[in-house]
């Protein structure tokens, strides 16, 4: 399959998925959402790969979602479309991004530079995070918005519960 914001290739039982918008520090796009996901399925359904390392091309990791306004359109503002409409896409958007969660085969998230807000819904998905000395992560919204949603919220309670009272 060809895609056209990310690299897929795969070698030795591995399979290597680059996020591959480094002009904007891999933001994560509506596009490259589907891309990931037909990409990690494609993964867990080839018996040669093993396993996954997930990392982004240049000097981040993901700067974050890209907010760049659709084509056609001025901005992304809430006042311009329905509170069903922002509710589906956002309930797609985690659709898409839980492939990473549901697939069958570990995923490892290779972090270096950025690594912000949306790209921290994917990394932190993975099974296994390994980040370089020069990785940054971190959830800017958190200052005006509050937790991250990543991944607690997005998970059953009892797991998110799990988690959050496996240290005591």
């Amino acid at each position: 399959m060809d895609y056209s914001t990310i690299l897929y290739e795969t070698d030795g039982g591995k399979a290597r998925i680059t996020l591959n918008r480094p002009e904007k520090l891999n933001a994560i796009s509506w596009q490259m959402q589907q891309e990931l996901r037909d990409a990690l399925w494609a993964a867990d359904r080839d018996p040669a790969v093993h396993v996954v390392v997930m990392r982004g091309a240049g000097r981040a990791f993901s700067s974050g979602y890209d907010i760049t306004p659709p084509p056609g359109e001025l901005t992304h503002a809430a006042s311009a479309h329905s509170m069903e409409r922002d509710i589906w896409y956002l309930e797609q958007a985690q659709q898409m991004r839980m492939a990473v969660w549901d697939m069958h085969k570990p995923v490892i998230g290779q972090v270096h530079g950025y690594c912000l807000a949306g790209g921290t819904d994917l990394v932190f998905l993975c099974d296994i995070v390994i980040a370089a000395e020069d990785a940054q992560i971190g959830f800017p919204p958190v200052r005006a918005m509050g937790s991250p949603v990543a991944p607690t919220a997005q998970t059953d309670p009892a797991i998110a519960r799990d988690w959050c009272c496996a240290a005591a």
